[in-house]
């Protein structure tokens, strides 16, 4: 997967700007605040449809602007497509070869990974940093997951509004049988589709710790339920979630929110059986995020068949110099990468043909 154009309007700081990256290494560094990150974003957003640095699109928009637009001619399984995506404050569309599609349909047209510094809290962080990471790089893969995870979000919404309508005597407790066998099959859906990443994803993970720690470290990728001792050979029906929610329900009532499913599961991330986030140093951290981000991109590619684009914002100089030469040296041909740096050299340091592009307070320059 190639990123052949790139085109920003109102994004950020960038009013007008068209780049064509090179199809390998391309370099983005300047000075702190002057849109090197911006230009990531901007890619990130063309794949995901929202920003790694905001939840708020009106934050993205140029602030003298109503409107930002992106566009990208992306080569992909041999063909080219050509990206389209424009927010306002009201509305948000997406086109592909012109061609206007909902969310569902786009994601997976554009695939990416992302690493940056903040990737850190996917060890240190509370689960939902571990439940996002997993769901994002699910969507990618599997479209349909994104219709499922949706319908789920809002069952989950009606379902918890009614547990405090119920608390409260407003409504009966038979309209939760209404609500509930939908709500376990969404939930034994999402269940399957992580698991089946996860076993993947754990697999490989494994192979890169060990390359990174000389085979001295083992890293267990576990999901863990809730309310269920998990068998990840047989995991719960919707019939065995919908029976354990009878079992629930006068708790939930009393607590007003939905006790078992997905958006309460847990991801735990092990290094020689210890949990990395309580007992894990910094190094071991940080090692075990790069082991994930390379088993991401290998991951990606055996599901898809190809490589997708590489987003490396501010890493390196979070990185030693035996990690850095890791990732250096698994940047392959087939892997477009984007990295910015303050680091203007960085590109003769890696020893690979690269694109230098400068930025200065969102004016690009091309060079190297």
């Amino acid at each position: 997967m190639k990123l052949n154009k790139l085109l920003l309007q109102n994004f950020r700081n960038y009013l007008n700007l068209v780049l064509v990256p090179h199809p390998n290494l391309n370099i983005i560094y300047g000075r702190n605040a002057q849109g090197k990150s911006n230009l990531l974003e901007s890619i990130y957003y063309l794949s995901f449809v929202n920003s790694y640095r905001t939840k708020n699109d009106k934050q993205i928009i140029n602030w003298d602007k109503n409107f930002f637009r992106l566009e990208g001619d992306l080569e992909r399984d041999g063909q080219n497509y050509y990206i389209e995506i424009s927010c306002s404050e009201k509305n948000k569309r997406l086109k592909v070869n012109r061609v206007e599609l909902d969310r569902s349909k786009y994601f997976g047209t554009m695939r990416t990974v992302l690493f940056t510094p903040d990737d850190i809290f996917v060890i240190k962080g509370g689960p939902n940093f571990r439940r996002k990471y997993l769901d994002r790089q699910i969507f990618q893969i599997y479209s349909r997951y994104y219709n499922i995870y949706s319908d789920f979000k809002k069952v989950l919404y009606q379902r918890n509004t009614l547990l405090k309508q119920i608390a409260k005597g407003y409504m009966g407790k038979g309209q939760l049988e209404i609500w509930d066998p939908q709500y376990a099959t969404l939930c034994s859906e999402i269940l399957k589709r992580r698991i089946s990443f996860l076993k993947k994803l754990r697999l490989l993970t494994a192979k890169y710790h060990q390359k990174l720690t000389d085979n001295k470290e083992e890293i267990e990728l576990q999901y863990k339920m809730e309310c269920f001792t998990l068998n990840e050979n047989k995991l719960p029906s919707p019939e065995e979630i919908l029976k354990h929610l009878n079992i629930l329900r006068k708790s939930e009532i009393e607590k007003g929110i939905s006790l078992l499913g997905p958006h309460r599961d847990e991801i735990i991330i092990n290094i020689d059986g210890y949990v990395l986030r309580d007992f894990g140093s910094q190094g071991q951290q940080r090692t075990a995020i790069l082991s994930l981000k390379m088993a991401e991109l290998e991951l990606i590619k055996n599901e898809t068949g190809e490589f997708p684009v590489l987003l490396l914002d501010d890493v390196m100089s979070e990185l030693d110099l035996f990690r850095q030469h890791f990732l250096a040296e698994s940047i392959t041909a087939n892997i477009q990468t984007f990295i910015t740096t303050t680091d203007k050299n960085i590109g003769e340091k890696l020893g690979k043909d690269y694109l230098g592009v400068e930025v200065t307070k969102g004016n690009v320059y091309l060079g190297g």
